[in-house]
Formats: structure tokens, sequence, C-alpha cells
């Protein structure tokens, strides 16, 4: 996720794991792990207070963390009946096939 924008931007990129369409908790401690190991500058993440929580279990102090709240409580939900998002908008999903850890430098 990321690698092909990151090296247009210029980045050097490093792919440190990848998983497939659904994960778990083990998955989050996992990229969260190959982080510190490869001790980057910062840990930026995108996910709810489960995520925060793995994160936190397993960096606790060692880097800088920095988190997006992007957790299902953190989007609106839309009307079933309606299927409509916010201010009326149609909304759209794009389903993801699979989740992979970047390192960017």
């Amino acid at each position: 996720m990321g690698e092909d924008l990151a090296k247009e931007l210029g980045f050097s990129t490093t792919l440190l794991g990848a998983t497939g369409p659904k994960t778990k908790a083990q998955d989050t401690m996992a990229a969260a792990q190959a982080m510190l190991e490869e001790r980057v500058d910062l840990l930026l993440f995108a996910g709810g207070d489960g995520t925060a929580r793995n994160v936190a279990a397993v960096i606790n102090t060692g880097l800088p963390v920095l988190g997006i709240p992007a957790g299902v409580k953190s989007i609106p939900v839309s009307s079933p009946a309606t299927r409509k998002g916010p201010a009326g908008s149609p909304l759209s999903f794009s389903p993801v096939k699979s989740w992979s850890w970047l390192m960017a430098k």
C-alpha cells in the first residue's frame, strides 16, 4: 500500500512484509515489530482503538508513533435504506485484496 506512489515521489522504499485480505491483531503487531527492528524514524498508522493498542503493545516507547483515526466509529455510517453517505453523496467502496508494510526513506 503506497509503494508505487512513494517511489514516484522520490522516496527509497523497503517492503517489510505482506498479508492477505483479512488481517488480525497479530498482523498489525508483526508489522510494528518489523518497523521497530528497522528503526524507522516514525511509525504512521491509520486505524482505530484496536490498531492503536496492537501498535502500542509492540512499540511501547521504542519509536515515535502517529495514528490517523480511521476506526469504524470514525467514519459516518450510511443509512442501509438509502445507501447514501454524508450530505447525500453516494458511497463508494474499494475492497482491499492485500496489505503490505512499507518503509519509505
